[in-house]
C-alpha cells in the first residue's frame, strides 16, 4: 500500500539530501529539492523547519546573528 502522505525535503545541498536518502534506501520515496523551489505559491499542509547550524563552533561564532538563518 503506498503512504497517503507525500513529504518534499527542500535542502540547501539536495545532491548530500538524495546522496544520504541513497544510502538508506529511501530515494525513491521521498522528493528532494533546492530551497529556491520553495515558494508561497506551493500548498503545504504542514511544514517542518530544520534550517538551521549544525556546527556547535560556527553556532557560537554567529552569536545572535544566528537567528538570521531562520528568517531566511
Amino acid at each position: 500500500m503506498k503512504d497517503a502522505h507525500e513529504l518534499t525535503l527542500f535542502a540547501r545541498r539536495p545532491e548530500a539530501v538524495s546522496q544520504r536518502l541513497k544510502s538508506i534506501d529511501l530515494s525513491d520515496r521521498f522528493a528532494v529539492a533546492d530551497f529556491t523551489g520553495f515558494t508561497k505559491e506551493k500548498n503545504f499542509d504542514a511544514i517542518i523547519n530544520f534550517v538551521g547550524v549544525g556546527d556547535p563552533v560556527q553556532v557560537a561564532v554567529m552569536g545572535a546573528s544566528i537567528f538570521d538563518v531562520t528568517l531566511k
